[in-house]
């Protein structure tokens, strides 16, 4: 270790030299950023040992990994997975991490940052770009081979930014293209190549989720009604009032319904186009047991099982399947600390493994 230390301290001057040679005045200055060659340095003379353990899972089956990922200083508020192999992970410091998970051990690649406003939600764009709706009133797109920032989008100048509303969800449409919303109502689309936003509609309350199934696109709000848009023609459909709190997750379940969940209840909803009364459309419909100091729980949906993964109270997950007409639901422990609660899961290789995130820390496991 001591030879380690000794090495990192007589190369890292040449690191940074050689930054400054082809930062200063170079208009390939990106490409050698300070981040990028703290990445490469890092990884190189630490590995893995700065942001990942690894331990048996919790339930007891020692025939399934469990890995417990560290990197984050602030609270997990969102996770996005763009393969079978990569996600990404971003916090309430505005610090986004991306993750390899291929090899024995789950690797942090990508460190990128949003320099003080916080990160609520993101989605990736491609294989090289992200976006992630942050906390002042603006999303932003994020290169990942470069740790850098390639553009920002707001319904605002900034000039005229002076409340600095929250921006809550972010939904990825192309690989180009997204749609955003937060604390003003207002529903935005982008268009990574063009300036200003493609549409907006204001909804008049607080936008807390979005969510799209074949033309459609479901926005839920912090009065727990959701509102759904034709895609094609940008028009209302209806409004369907599901329950009494926040709808902070809006998924596609399958061919003919959403799920969607709130700080008490996660239910479904029939999208099917012919006529049918709005008082009718929740076909199922749960309790659930969430942290009360969770802001914007999120929870994710496995197509193949029909089943639903909910972040609960004292370091469990909370999975639901339905059987004919109604949920039925299984507890799973996956901290040993009671007061570690999870507050957002995402799900890989089609249900595979859960991600989880419960505070600074994330957890990989297989189910």
């Amino acid at each position: 270790m001591q030879e380690k230390l000794r090495s990192v301290v007589l190369i890292y001057p040449i690191f940074f030299f050689c930054w400054e040679i082809f930062s200063n005045g170079d208009p390939m200055h990106n490409c050698f950023s300070l981040s990028f060659i703290h990445t490469v340095f890092f990884k190189m003379f630490f590995g893995s040992m700065l942001t990942t353990t690894t331990a048996n899972t919790l339930a007891g089956d020692s025939s399934k990994s469990n890995w417990i990922l560290s990197g984050h200083e602030g609270d997990v508020l969102g996770l996005s997975v763009l393969s079978a192999n990569i996600f990404a992970s971003c916090d309430i410091n505005g610090v986004g991490l991306v993750w390899d998970t291929r090899g024995d051990t789950v690797d942090n690649v990508c460190k990128f940052s949003s320099g003080g406003p916080p990160m609520l939600q993101m989605s990736f764009l491609s294989h090289t770009e992200l976006v992630c709706a942050q906390g002042n009133g603006s999303c932003v797109v994020y290169n990942i081979e470069r740790g850098v920032r390639s553009g920002g989008y707001s319904r605002l100048s900034d000039e005229a930014r002076v409340a600095w509303p929250v921006m809550n969800a972010v939904k990825q449409l192309d690989r180009h293209s997204f749609l955003t919303g937060g604390d003003e109502g207002y529903l935005l689309a982008f268009d990574t190549r063009q300036s200003g936003a493609l549409s907006s509609i204001n909804i008049r309350t607080p936008i807390t989720s979005i969510g799209t199934a074949d033309e459609y696109v479901f926005v839920g709000d912090a009065c727990g009604d959701m509102h759904w848009f034709d895609k094609r023609t940008n028009k209302k459909v209806t409004v369907l009032p599901l329950c009494k709190s926040p709808i902070t997750t809006i998924n596609r379940f399958s061919n003919t319904e959403v799920v969607f969940l709130s700080r008490k209840m996660v239910g479904t909803v029939d999208i099917q186009p012919f006529a049918l009364d709005d008082a009718h459309r929740l076909t199922t419909h749960a309790g659930v047991d969430i942290d009360e100091d969770c802001r914007l729980p999120r929870c994710c949906t496995v197509e193949k099982t029909k089943s639903v993964h909910v972040p609960s109270q004292n370091g469990k997950v909370q999975t639901l399947w339905r059987e004919g007409g109604t949920f039925s639901s299984s507890v799973r422990r996956i901290s040993d600390t009671a007061e570690e609660c999870t507050h957002v899961v995402e799900q890989m290789q089609n249900g595979k493994y859960l991600l989880c995130a419960g505070g600074n820390r994330l957890r990989m496991f297989e189910v």
